[in-house]
């Protein structure tokens, strides 16, 4: 078995060892099937003229109605099934903060290799993340979402933003801290002696040694993005109807003519926003402390290059 695959699968025995990682990726996955089962619940068990998150409408009841056997979490001023809603918000969720994560790790680490191999590049970057971090992601977001265009702010491109400005800013700011005494250790230095590039180096050394931490770092930006992407849904400052933010904003604005306030959808999408980001963080708690332990700090071994032998064959002795 190649040596990076048994580095990576230790790795990965270390972070599911512990029990926060555990929990906080039962959560993920438990809010990956709510996602998945809405469409499938809407082909075949439900009625989407009652169930449909944006125009169903349950004739047999008064509304807003409470929790009752037809209506798992109840109905809102509207006649929608709120449960039916949350489903539909789960997916914008998830793909907000998975984007955000991802391209946080990827601005990141691109930032810190790129500072720690190139002394030009490490001046110019240093500036940039010094300037990003003048600028709180949220409420560049904000300003973002006000503009009288922000129904293209779909999760994915909100995912791409916060990705980009939290790894520009903290994230590199972390990562770039941690690359530069990587690049001046021993086996570093062997690496270069034996010809290796800059360019290997990063590759073969750095960007491995620092993928336990900048997957702990990048999955608390994905926590970040939910938050962030649910007090804009909040707001309106989204192109998603079906986000928990709006299903907050409908039942405090709908008490007007209601008489009272549908705590039933408050905590329901409460809730869920506060289980979907313990989750990332649980996850992130397990990841860092992974990160901590003396193995990983070290890059997974290379297979060192063959040399070939040569042998000389000597002239046999006379008899």
């Amino acid at each position: 078995m190649h040596s990076r695959t048994v580095w990576l699968r230790g790795w990965l025995r270390a972070v599911v060892g512990h029990v926060e990682a555990k929990i906080g990726l039962g959560i993920l996955a438990f809010f990956g099937l709510l996602a998945l089962s809405h469409p499938v619940l809407l082909e075949t068990v439900w009625l989407p003229g009652i169930y449909d998150p944006r125009a169903g409408y349950d004739v047999a009841l008064s509304h807003p109605s409470p929790p009752s056997s037809s209506h798992f979490l109840g109905t809102d001023a509207f006649g929608k099934d709120t449960f039916s809603m949350l489903l539909a918000g789960t997916w914008p969720a998830l793909l907000a903060g998975l984007t955000a994560a991802v391209t946080t790790a990827v601005v990141a680490l691109t930032v810190a290799s790129l500072s720690a191999g190139f002394r030009t590049a490490d001046r110019l970057l240093g500036i940039l993340v010094d300037a990003g971090l003048y600028l709180p992601v949220p409420i560049v977001l904000l300003i973002f979402g006000a503009d009288p265009r922000a129904d293209r702010l779909t999760p994915f491109i909100f995912g791409l933003l916060f990705g980009a400005l939290t790894g520009i800013s903290s994230g590199a700011l972390v990562l770039r801290s941690q690359a530069m005494p990587i690049m001046a250790a021993g086996f570093v230095d062997a690496a270069r002696i034996a010809g290796a590039s800059t360019r290997q180096v990063i590759f073969r050394h750095l960007l491995p040694a620092l993928l336990p931490l900048a997957c702990a770092y990048v999955v608390l930006a994905a926590a970040g993005a939910v938050v962030t992407q649910g007090f804009l849904s909040w707001l309106s400052y989204t192109a998603t109807y079906n986000d928990w933010g709006t299903l907050v904003y409908w039942a405090i604005v709908t008490r007007d003519f209601t008489g009272a306030l549908l705590w039933h959808v408050l905590l329901a999408a409460g809730a869920a926003l506060t289980l979907l980001t313990l989750g990332f963080h649980l996850l992130a708690i397990g990841l860092r402390r992974a990160a901590a332990l003396p193995w990983s700090s070290q890059p997974p071994p290379v297979r060192e290059p063959r040399v070939a032998t040569v042998v000389q064959l000597q002239p046999a002795e006379p008899s």
